[in-house]
């Protein structure tokens, strides 16, 4: 069974330590930005929604939320985040991210169902995200979870290279 409870600040270090690379990646591969201005963007993104750790108001970021992802024995298996849209009738997920040790589990489509669950209790209409194409692993999940495509956003780089 997979449960959520709120990021405490000690672990707010290790998700940032996953979620800069990881987004620096991203930006160099969608948006054309070297790594160091893209580590300095993501790095600065991630302040910016977050400036007092997992612990900010929740009124400085609208209501964003920064969730461990636990299975029992309240082992964290990974990290989501998430914030309000539309009035409040979409649950956004800014970033999804299951524990290298527990990929291959199944459980990112078990919290994707858990997520839903919760988003229904919390009034949420419905969950929205972006996904790369090239992740062929998370679209899997997602379109085996029910998500459907709900538009394409296209990008080209105007920059020599």
């Amino acid at each position: 069974m997979i449960t959520f409870r709120p990021m405490q600040a000690q672990e707010f270090a290790a998700y940032r330590a996953y979620f800069v690379p990881d987004y620096a990646r991203d930006l160099v591969e969608n948006r054309g930005l070297t790594l160091v201005e893209a580590s300095q963007k993501a790095a600065a993104d991630l302040d910016a929604a977050f400036p007092d750790g997992p612990q900010t108001d929740a009124g400085q970021t609208s209501r964003q939320s920064m969730l461990c992802i636990l299975r029992p024995k309240s082992q964290i298996i990974g990290y989501l985040w998430y914030e309000p849209q539309r009035d409040g009738e979409v649950a956004f997920i800014q970033d999804f991210h299951i524990l290298p040790a527990f990929q291959g589990l199944g459980l990112a489509k078990a919290t994707i169902f858990a997520f839903e669950a919760r988003a229904k209790t919390e009034g949420f209409k419905q969950i929205r995200l972006r996904v790369a194409p090239e992740n062929a692993v998370a679209l899997h999940v997602y379109t085996e979870s029910g998500f459907r495509i709900g538009g394409i956003q296209m990008v080209k780089s105007l920059l020599p290279g």
